[in-house]
């Protein structure tokens, strides 16, 4: 899945104490999307803080949150609780911030790419299919390489997962490894009874809309190979 092209401004914050000026032990990893203000934020953190909120670093980003979200995965042994982690400025400077940079370039690189990607969700088809061109051929076969590749490393992931919860045996997780959460499931609304229990009290209620003409979905090449077909004992592992 592509990452979204928002803009924004990732921001590093740290605090620390009023009278002493000695910094806390964690730093915040947030964002700003569009233009927006990390300054701002900073503000609202402040409002009741007994200590300082102060701003380590900034950094603007054409997709600031797949940024934000890999460097919460990176230092996630460093995770403490919400966007907090367990890092001085020192860290933010010395291993954090050159990570950003290496990771806006490589968006900044990327970004055309993506933005051609989006413009074609919405083009409408003609409806009429054409012969390949040698061009397109090519990138064919690109693509079911790079599919045989992705089956491969996906399922070996699945595997490998599935290893990591055995090898886990009962226990709350593995440090710095695995991290089990347990999520209590809300409850669904039975949209499907309530109408036949009581058609004529929900009828003024519904809505109907006009049917979208423009093309959406997503693009599945034909004749691509299968993991089964290229690996049958990794398939069926």
């Amino acid at each position: 899945m592509p990452p979204k092209l928002t803009e924004g401004e990732l921001y590093i914050m740290g605090d620390r104490d009023f009278r002493t000026g000695e910094p806390g032990p964690y730093v915040k990893i947030g964002i700003v999307r569009n233009e927006k203000e990390s300054s701002a934020r900073q503000s609202q953190h402040q409002t009741g803080n007994p200590r300082e909120i102060v701003i380590l670093a900034t950094a603007k980003s054409p997709m600031v949150e797949s940024l934000e979200t890999h460097l919460h995965h990176h230092f996630a042994e460093r995770w403490v609780h919400g966007e907090w982690f367990d890092m001085d400025e020192a860290f933010v400077h010395n291993e954090v911030m050159p990570l950003v940079a290496s990771l806006i370039a490589e968006q900044e690189a990327d970004r055309a790419m993506f933005e051609a990607q989006e413009s074609l969700k919405s083009k409408v088809s003609s409806g009429n299919s054409r012969a390949p061109t040698p061009q397109e051929q090519a990138l064919h076969a690109a693509y079911c390489d790079a599919k045989r590749l992705a089956d491969r490393l996906e399922a070996e992931q699945t595997v490998l997962k599935q290893h990591i919860l055995d090898a886990m045996a009962g226990a709350g997780g593995v440090q710095g490894i695995v991290t089990v959460q347990v999520k209590t499931n809300a409850g669904t609304f039975d949209k499907a009874g309530l109408l036949a229990a009581h058609p004529t009290e929900t009828a003024p209620y519904m809505v109907t809309k006009p049917a979208k003409t423009e093309v959406k979905g997503s693009l599945t090449p034909k004749n691509t190979p299968t993991l089964k077909s290229e690996d049958e004992a990794l398939h069926a592992a």
